[in-house]
């Protein structure tokens, strides 16, 4: 294995992002590979689960004074070390879901916000007017063309949340396995099933596909391999994992949401409707959704999460997803259900919020910014 090259841009970088699912650890994992000449290390109270996704191993030391952080959609982390001192690049991937100033740092240096399809020129909302912000393009793998020809790759991500209790379960049980149970009966082959799977998951589903050559927890640059060489992608809709199938045009069928952030992402990164699996309204209720959604993301998501954990209760609501999903499969078009216009955005959001990076290690503030985003 050739060595790592040694930092040579001056200072040390905090690192860390939110544990929720698996996307912030990746996001931050790509940008981290656009600056291999610097010096980072993981923040102590950041996502523990960053090995799973080729994070630094090791935690920076007792009395280190970083000279700046990078700090991927979990805006207490920033302020934390914002208060100390240390200048903050934040990136918040997930712009469109901002809903209210409590969803956003209050002490950053830049925050780097990703472009999304549809944006509107004028933003509303806790967006508009920051003084600091910074547009990226979307933060996914350097594309890369598509060999394709082992089958489908099925997955769910990160399948994690302070709040989703039995719902990680109830979707692996009432979701994928019966989309694995339903290529194995047509004779598809399968490439990979990815995910944050436990072990009796995986148990049951290489007794179901026994011929994937992947099942289970597979880190980012694994699992862009993976897609590389897949003639078709199943998956619940997290936002970088689409626009990475969209990067190299591979054919992307879409599993119900798991959380707010996926609904949003099934509405605005597709076109159409075949090809994308609903839940139900007697299970979800987008309009309530919606509603809950106004009083913050955590009362969306717990409504989310208990509706989907209630399906192991439920034979009834169970079979009418099970339904839903083996639908969207047959139904979906031979090029998938992603917008033919993510082919065109350009994401090299990793390099642009590299730049940042380095440009403050080089010449760090005086001072890290104490006020809020200026309005």
């Amino acid at each position: 294995m050739t060595p790592a090259p040694k930092a040579t841009v001056p200072g040390t970088l905090w690192v860390g992002a939110s544990d929720f699912g698996w996307g912030s650890l990746g996001k931050l994992t790509l940008i981290l590979d656009e600056m291999p000449d610097v010096e980072a290390v993981l923040h102590p109270n950041s996502a523990e689960t960053g090995v799973l996704v080729s994070m630094p191993p090791r935690s920076a030391p007792d009395g280190l004074r970083p000279t700046a952080a990078l700090v991927v959609n979990d805006p207490s982390l920033a302020d934390e070390i914002a208060a100390s001192g240390v200048p903050v690049i934040y990136v918040d991937s997930l712009p469109y879901l901002r809903h209210s100033e409590a969803e956003l740092p209050k002490h950053a240096l830049v925050f780097c916000a990703q472009k999304w399809p549809g944006q509107p020129a004028e933003l509303v909302g806790p967006l508009a007017g920051l003084t600091h912000i910074q547009w990226i393009d979307p933060i996914v793998p350097r594309s890369s063309r598509r060999v394709g020809g082992r089958g489908t790759v099925l997955s769910v991500g990160g399948l994690r949340s302070h709040l989703s209790g039995d719902a990680p379960i109830a979707y692996i049980d009432k979701v994928l396995i019966p989309a694995a149970e339903y290529l194995s009966a047509a004779g598809e082959p399968v490439a990979a099933i990815c995910g944050n799977l436990p072990d009796w998951a995986c148990t049951r589903l290489r007794a179901i596909v026994p011929a994937a050559a992947q099942i289970g927890p597979t880190d980012t640059r694994a699992f862009h391999a993976l897609l590389r060489h897949a003639d078709r992608l199943i998956t619940s809709p997290g936002s970088t994992t689409m626009l990475q199938a969209a990067s190299m045009a591979l054919p992307t069928v879409l599993l119900p949401p798991q959380n707010l952030s996926q609904f949003l992402n099934a509405e605005i990164f597709t076109s159409g409707s075949e090809g994308i699996a609903q839940w139900p309204t007697e299970v979800i209720d987008r309009k309530r959704v919606d509603e809950l959604r106004a009083g913050g993301e955590d009362a969306a998501i717990d409504y989310v999460y208990r509706q989907v954990a209630g399906l192991l209760h439920s034979e009834h609501d169970a079979l009418s997803v099970r339904q839903a999903v083996i639908g969207a499969i047959e139904a979906a078009p031979p090029g998938g259900v992603l917008s033919a216009d993510l082919r065109s955005e350009t994401m090299r959001g990793a390099g642009q919020v590299a730049r940042i990076v380095r440009q403050t290690l080089l010449a760090p503030p005086l001072a890290s910014p104490t006020e809020e985003f200026s309005r």
